[in-house]
């Protein structure tokens, strides 16, 4: 859940413009590096029960 507010964040700081370009861009770096970590754990099935839920 952490991986989707902070890639929500990302695109929130980009609609609404909140601090400067830099800190945007290396804001949504971290979001991309955060949903790739994510979609490896979840390929390979190294997440517990709690998260399972999001594959179905």
């Amino acid at each position: 859940m952490t991986t989707l507010g902070v890639a929500t964040g990302a695109v929130a700081a980009w609609q609404r413009g909140w601090w400067n370009r830099t800190v945007r861009v290396l804001f949504t770096l971290t979001a991309l590096g955060c949903l790739t970590l994510a979609s490896m754990l979840l390929l390979y099935h190294l997440v517990t029960p709690p998260l399972t839920w999001i594959t179905g």
